[in-house]
């Protein structure tokens, strides 16, 4: 990964594939600016930060320096007890789609290592993209074993060539289809393991028993923490796994309360207690529900 930067007018920089590395509470009670050191800067001081990435990457590669009057020690047992699954894809692009007349199914469900097989074509003279194998969890750590991703992929082909060719779906010739045929040569496969993938470290967010609590400690930690002047965004903060909607609720949440925080001014009729009564899930810690560990 390379620092790039690009230059506005107004003396704005934007810096793109630049890796943090620590972020450090300012102020003997982390009240003051935050520091934020990169690979390729020394520490320089921002009013605030926004943290997006997933608690595991988080934990394996960015060093959090906070007080505990700053950042409580609940909060860091949160990030470092979310609990994150893997996901295994095995993409080959096609040199022509296989199934225009064939009847095969848009989706395939295997009890074979491969699991789920998807096609996809974005228009009609499009060849199409074969997702030979789509695997979570338990599934997906199968493929972590293979010696390479060219290895792993050429297995799948050959398993999905097996499934078809003892199938009843023919290709135009009337014969069985075998999908290596389309598969384009000119092109490498594209494995994607998302818990090799170091600004990742899994794929999703998922649930464990009891920690709802621990869940709820990082949704509400925007407006629990305002003095330290640290935001949470992302999947990754929500209390459950989903994406789109929960990084996109907990994005909107970090930026209302950091315009809230440093003085700026809401949408007309938007107030800050209202948003944060209609968020409110105190409901969660006060059930009363056991924490790992007591």
């Amino acid at each position: 990964m390379h620092q790039r930067a690009m230059n506005r007018t107004d003396g704005f920089q934007l810096f793109v594939c630049e890796p943090v590395e620590k972020v450090e509470a300012g102020g003997l009670n982390g009240g003051g600016p935050l520091k934020v050191t990169t690979k390729h800067h020394p520490a320089r001081e921002y009013d605030a930060v926004v943290l997006t990435t997933p608690t595991w990457a988080t934990q394996m590669n960015l060093d959090l320096r906070f007080p505990p009057n700053a950042v409580s020690t609940k909060v860091m047992h949160s990030m470092r007890s979310s609990h994150w699954i893997n996901s295994c894809k095995v993409f080959f692009p096609l040199k022509r789609r296989f199934w225009d007349g064939s009847g095969f199914p848009s989706v395939v469900l295997t009890d074979t290592f491969i699991q789920d097989v998807y096609i996809y074509a974005a228009d009609k003279n499009d060849p199409g993209v074969l997702l030979a194998s789509y695997t979570w969890e338990d599934n997906a750590m199968k493929m972590l074993g293979f010696d390479s991703d060219v290895i792993l992929a050429q297995s799948c082909l050959r398993k999905l060539d097996e499934i078809f060719e003892r199938s009843m779906i023919t290709d135009t010739d009337d014969k069985p289809i075998r999908i290596s045929d389309y598969v384009d040569p000119r092109h490498e496969p594209i494995v994607v393991q998302w818990a090799k993938k170091p600004s990742y470290a899994g794929c999703a967010k998922l649930y464990r028993r009891n920690n709802e609590s621990e869940n709820n400690d990082l949704l509400t930690f925007n407006r629990e923490h305002k003095a330290c002047r640290l935001y949470f965004a992302g999947e990754a903060y929500s209390l459950e796994g989903g994406w789109i909607e929960p990084a996109t609720r907990t994005a909107l949440d970090a930026v209302l309360h950091i315009i809230h925080d440093h003085g700026g001014v809401l949408a007309q009729g938007l107030d800050i207690g209202d948003y944060e009564r209609l968020t409110d899930t105190s409901y969660l810690t006060g059930m009363n529900l056991p924490r790992r560990g007591e």
